[in-house]
């Protein structure tokens, strides 16, 4: 019904609400981009920073402070090391290119140098779309939510410098997000498609602060002409790790990549991080696909 796919942040944040959410829910801070009487309270337990205002400029200029804890946080048990898939040289008999200084020392079987990628057989895919779930309930902290932006964040990372190419995606899944409509919604967000640079500083601003969560994307969702229900609907999370295609809602399987899909939802803690990290090493250099179970 008011499933919403952008494709990049700034689309998102340029979207308006609704007359109708205005009418219903005007005077919370996401609506107004500022600091009303019923979010003064709310600090950095909730937004992740003091207050919205400071979550709009991070929006901005980045956040090198959540993706500075990432780091502490991790690297003392960083996920298992992904084989490359990078290009290298090599030299043959045969190439793209002539080393002729080769040819005068009579290195005949050195003398022709190309580029080929490390061999990929065994080694898992070379693709990867990463789905992460940035939705939460109206109680849940932001330290809670930092984690599964600290799991794409380094999954991510390694994926880049292993030379596989990689697509994130945030999304939120909810039911009964809207008045008189009992069904689930979904909105997508494309962080960084395959040929994109990766940007960590923006991507820990999209996934593991809090705020942009509890700004932009309720925003967004107030854009509908259908009211929101006053809880803004129940989240829907799903199982972490490899995902088939099929299991995933339908607007996210047309987010889906041809290869390996990966689900980062249900992780709350530094420790539920650091295991799904180790298991997606596994299951990277191996190929391995999983499901994606509805919680």
């Amino acid at each position: 019904m008011n499933d919403r796919h952008y494709e990049s942040v700034q689309e998102l944040m340029t979207v308006r609400p609704s007359a109708e959410n205005i009418a219903a829910h005007g005077t919370n801070a996401f609506m107004q981009l500022r600091t009303t009487g019923e979010s003064h309270y709310r600090g950095r337990s909730w937004w992740g920073l003091d207050d919205i205002e400071e979550v709009i400029q991070v929006t901005k200029d980045g956040w090198p402070a959540g993706l500075d804890k990432v780091w502490r946080s991790l690297q003392t048990l960083a996920m298992p090391a992904l084989t490359s898939v990078r290009r290298r040289k090599v030299r043959k008999s045969l190439g793209d290119h002539l080393d002729i200084q080769r040819v005068y020392q009579g290195d005949l079987e050195h003398a022709w140098e190309s580029t080929e990628r490390h061999p990929t057989r065994g080694v898992g895919h070379t693709t990867t779309t990463i789905f992460v779930d940035i939705n939460a309930s109206y109680s849940t902290d932001a330290e809670s939510m930092f984690w599964r932006g600290a799991v794409a964040i380094v999954l991510a990372d390694a994926l880049e410098r292993a030379g596989r190419s990689a697509r994130i995606v945030g999304f939120t899944h909810l039911e009964s997000q809207y008045r008189g409509h009992y069904g689930e919604t979904t909105t997508s967000i494309l962080l960084k498609d395959y040929a994109d640079r990766l940007d960590l500083g923006m991507l820990a601003v999209t996934t593991a602060l809090s705020g942009f969560y509890r700004c932009w994307v309720w925003r967004s969702w107030a854009a509908a002409r259908e009211v929101l229900n006053s809880g803004f609907g129940h989240c829907k999370h799903f199982s972490n790790g490899m995902v088939k295609v099929e299991s995933l809602p339908q607007p996210l399987q047309e987010q889906a990549g041809e290869a390996a899909n990966v689900m980062i939802s249900s992780v709350w803690s530094q420790g539920q991080a650091l295991a799904l990290l180790k298991e997606m090493g596994g299951s990277f250099n191996t190929g391995q696909e999983g499901s994606s179970d509805v919680e």
